[in-house]
């Protein structure tokens, strides 16, 4: 059963790499040749003190899966898109929440009459996707 999942990813919103703040000032520091030792040992302590608290099971999240597979129109590529869901569910249990052999079954009907392309001396249709050849993603909205 395990070698039948889809690959399962997870995302959030707000997790852009921020190019100012601190990091950015001690890159400038550095590209300047100033030192800043006290600051950085003051960091350094400050993350050892640093209490780990439990991380939240509660979460409101998105769940998506979509036929990766280049040669599907995009406008039948995505499978399944859950909207906001408010739960405190991993993403292992996300995955039996959506209907997946039903929307595998509705996919591969409409897969199965796409020419494909790529072959150019005769006319071939896709193959039917397995639920291994799906991707899911969880996207994290917000931690509660």
């Amino acid at each position: 059963m395990m070698n039948e999942l889809p690959s399962i990813t997870s995302t959030s919103y707000g997790t852009a790499n921020n190019t100012g703040g601190v990091g950015a000032f001690l890159r400038t520091a550095n590209a300047q040749g100033i030192q800043l030792p006290s600051f950085k040992e003051n960091i350094q302590e400050a993350r050892a003190k640093k209490e780990v608290k439990p991380m939240s099971t509660r979460r409101l999240v998105r769940v998506l899966v979509v036929d990766p597979d280049a040669k599907i129109p995009t406008d039948i590529a995505l499978l399944h898109d859950s909207g906001e869901v408010f739960t405190d569910k991993d993403d292992q249990e996300l995955f039996f929440d959506v209907p997946i052999q039903q929307l595998l079954k509705d996919h591969n009907e409409k897969r199965l009459t796409i020419v494909d392309k790529e072959i150019k001396d005769r006319t071939e249709y896709l193959e039917e996707a397995r639920i291994r050849d799906l991707e899911m993603t969880v996207i994290t909205v917000a931690e509660f």
